[in-house]
């Protein structure tokens, strides 16, 4: 009678633990180098399905831009590989707007940018997020800041309607 209860105990943490949601942490992105510009800032926090593309799991606006550091927190983040993206619509299309080689007229950033030679890869900027969380350090880009010889060429989804 004892086994028989043991069990039915075991079953039901089991059942238990089968509904409660994966432990979930937070993810912070420390935005370094942001310029005061016009136009709305952008960030997406996207799984490897909407990478690229004009959705995300977890995303921010920011209409007005001040000049320096911005930190974002998105809260229980499920634990996974994802890849950020943050853009900034300078010349306020709507679009992430490039010259015709690819290079970037708007504000960006991506994990690894640094490194990039040409359009961003999912494997060359994802990152894990562990159950408790993540933090990640990024620069902004901007094609009149000195950098844009090291810019490399990508594409970036147009804004979402939503």
């Amino acid at each position: 009678m004892n086994r028989v209860k043991a069990s039915m105990t075991g079953l039901a943490l089991l059942a238990a633990m089968a509904v409660t949601p994966a432990f979930a942490g937070d993810v912070t992105i420390n935005l370094h180098a942001l310029r005061a510009k016009p136009g709305k800032l952008y960030i997406a926090l996207q799984k490897r399905g909407e990478f690229l593309k004009a959705r995300a799991s977890y995303g921010e606006v920011v209409a007005s831009v001040a000049a320096g550091e911005k930190t974002f927190i998105f809260h229980d983040v499920a634990p996974g590989e994802y890849a950020v993206l943050v853009w900034h619509d300078t010349n306020q299309d709507g679009r992430f707007t490039t010259e015709p080689n690819g290079t970037p007229l708007d504000g960006w950033s991506i994990r690894n940018g640094q490194k990039l030679l040409g359009s961003p890869t999912w494997n060359q900027v994802k990152f894990a997020v562990p159950a408790d969380g993540k933090m990640l350090d990024l620069a902004m880009f901007y094609p009149d800041d000195g950098t844009s010889i090291s810019q490399p060429p990508m594409r970036l989804p147009a804004a979402s309607s939503q």
